[in-house]
């Protein structure tokens, strides 16, 4: 409701602006240049009086217009911030079905892995030596299978890597992890915060190596190169990935679709870094990219 009276009210003012101003000066021109209202109206008598009004009339309009200005400005400006306010909160939103399916998969994986075991176990058991070795044989394939890669003790990140992995391979982007976590590491950051991180870094890498790809097809260079390490009680992550030389980086991504997403990740990682007494680097080095996260941990 408010809203809508103030869009009234803009409306009536930038009127006044527009139409009244040129029809004061037209008006003022004509009554000092009329022979029958200066026979009626001595000049020496009225023009001090009508100059005073129509000054005043300009000077109310000119107030209008600034008026106009500022509340456009203001408008404008809580017009942005709801659009990243909305666009932040879409970006949570991912990030939480993200670790929700992360989850899910580690748990599916785990309860596969412990029925075979237990059944291995029960085989033990009753002496059925040779269909335990079948059993176990078939489930030592299906997680070299299944799990090619291990790259940390903790399952959520791990996962979360394996996941972009393959993703990468489709792309056929190179991906080197080297993961080193200090201890009690799963006490320090939050799921939300791993997840939020590391999916904001990779995304990002991946969707930056899919526009070198597209653009550069006979490229088979393509890399993302990330590596975690820890000293002192300081968590440091940096990543280097392959990017469009001519792409200039504007601190958002490059995707065009669902920018919204995809362009609040870095802005939420820096959130996340000054919440952990960190600091974030972004460095543009022509046909790569290189991010640098330190978190203080305890």
């Amino acid at each position: 409701m408010n809203q809508m009276k103030s869009h009234k009210i803009q409306s009536i003012l930038t009127f006044i602006y527009i139409f009244l101003i040129p029809f004061t000066a037209v008006l003022y021109h004509c009554l000092l240049t009329t022979p029958a209202f200066q026979k009626h109206f001595p000049m020496e008598t009225v023009q001090p009086y009508l100059s005073f009004f129509f000054n005043l009339l300009m000077v109310l309009c000119l107030l209008s217009f600034i008026s106009i200005i500022i509340t456009t400005c203001n408008n404008t400006k809580k017009q942005i911030e709801l659009n990243m306010l909305d666009s932040t909160q879409q970006t949570i939103l991912k990030q939480e079905k993200e670790i929700e399916t992360l989850r899910t998969q580690i748990l599916e994986k785990q309860s596969y892995i412990h029925s075979h075991i237990d059944l291995a176990i029960d085989l033990c058991e009753s002496g059925n030596y040779d269909d335990m070795t079948t059993l176990i044989s078939s489930l030592s394939s299906h997680v070299k299978r299944n799990y090619p890669d291990t790259y940390c003790k903790n399952a959520l990140l791990n996962t979360l890597l394996q996941e972009k992995k393959a993703i990468a391979d489709q792309l056929n982007v190179k991906c080197e992890f080297r993961i080193l976590l200090p201890d009690h590491f799963d006490q320090t950051f939050s799921d939300f915060t791993i997840t939020s991180i590391f999916s904001n870094l990779l995304d990002n890498a991946l969707e930056s190596c899919k526009n070198c790809h597209d653009l550069y097809p006979q490229n088979d260079s393509l890399f993302i190169e990330l590596s975690t390490d820890f000293k002192a009680n300081m968590f440091m992550i940096r990543m280097k990935n392959s990017k469009d030389p001519k792409d200039l980086f504007l601190n958002k991504t490059t995707k065009d679709d669902s920018s919204s997403l995809h362009g609040h990740g870095l802005s939420i990682i820096e959130s996340i870094a000054r919440d952990y007494d960190g600091t974030c680097q972004w460095s543009d080095d022509g046909d790569c990219f290189v991010s640098l996260i330190m978190l203080k941990h305890t």
